[in-house]
């Protein structure tokens, strides 16, 4: 008897200096029942100073040892292309070759049964024309017993934590920082409406232009709620974030509130059917998660308001140059 491989998504890891993190992400990867029928890929980034040169190096020596996976592929930059620019460039070099992947950071550890929830969760919702990605994080411990009739629950927001793509469907994060915010918000309602989803999405996204910065989940949420799209959580997570230790880029040192309760490791076949109540259940409880998380008050909506409209009006250019002049009038007054 001939048994067949199963189709199983590549993965991609994007690394940089984390050796610690990437050791336990790549360990508990290997658990997975799937590890040894799916290709992986590794992006090291290059060194940008001299601080991080051993342990980037340490990377690279520990990723030519990694076994138990059908391949292991590692991606050599030879200048430092960033977090952002690393991740992008790879997903369309592995979009050259396969139909979907898995995405995953470094500072990530995943349940056993996690490769089998993410390509379970590929197959089932690939022709579905409103569903974006398949997360793997779930932002709270609130449980979802094995008799509920699903697994799964929608959001229009994007966490980065454990990500399912189809090529077909991947919408490329652009560069948001332009001369003119997306006049998409120009109507206020618009805006409401995304502060009402996910109260941090606005906030963040005038914070990234008027930073410089590019925040792929801020921007993909963005792009779901414009375009009525979702995303799909597990009601149990299969992904926990080890990078509230204050080793993370963006994530500082906040251990309080980040979910490390893994769900159930034993199911081997995932329900996906998704059910309004059990959808609006959980979307309550991550707004509660979100405002503990990502405190803002209320002048800090008034501000990204003012600054989006002003920037709409005079150019994000003029905008900061204004901003930094009556920041230094307030500071020599004082």
């Amino acid at each position: 008897m001939i048994i067949s491989q199963p189709l199983c998504a590549p993965i991609l890891i994007g690394t940089y200096n984390r050796i610690e993190h990437f050791k336990k992400l790549i360990a508990s990867l290997k658990l997975c029942d799937l590890a040894k029928f799916t290709d992986i890929y590794i992006a090291i980034d290059y060194p940008c100073c001299d601080e991080v040169i051993i342990e980037n190096q340490k990377i690279h020596d520990y990723s030519k040892k990694i076994n138990g996976f059908l391949s292991v592929n590692i991606i050599t930059r030879l200048e430092n292309f960033g977090p952002a620019r690393n991740f992008f460039s790879a997903i369309d070099y592995i979009f050259l070759k396969h139909d979907r992947l898995i995405l995953l950071e470094d500072d990530n550890i995943v349940a056993k049964n996690f490769l089998t929830y993410m390509n379970q969760g590929l197959e089932f919702f690939e022709d579905d024309p409103k569903c974006l990605s398949l997360c793997g994080y779930n932002f709270t411990t609130e449980e979802c017993k094995d008799l509920s009739p699903t697994n799964v629950y929608s959001a229009p927001y994007l966490c980065a934590w454990g990500l399912g793509y189809w090529r077909k469907k991947y919408v490329r994060c652009k560069n948001i920082v332009g001369n003119f915010p997306d006049p998409y918000f120009i109507n206020p309602f618009n805006i409401l409406k995304t502060i009402r989803v996910a109260h941090y999405i606005f906030p963040m996204y005038i914070s990234s232009i008027l930073s410089d910065k590019v925040f792929p989940d801020v921007e993909m949420s963005v792009h779901c709620i414009k375009h009525d799209c979702y995303n799909i959580y597990p009601t149990e997570t299969k992904v926990i974030n080890m990078g509230f230790d204050g080793s993370g880029l963006n994530c500082g040192l906040n251990e309080g509130l980040v979910n490390k309760v893994m769900g159930n490791e034993a199911i081997t076949n995932f329900k996906f059917r998704l059910i309004d109540e059990i959808t609006l259940k959980h979307l309550h409880l991550n707004d509660d998660y979100h405002k503990n998380m990502v405190p803002i008050k209320f002048n800090g909506y008034l501000y990204a308001v003012f600054s989006f409209y002003l920037m709409s009006i005079i150019g994000r250019s003029r905008y900061i140059k204004l901003r930094n002049f009556v920041k230094k009038l307030l500071l020599n007054s004082n």
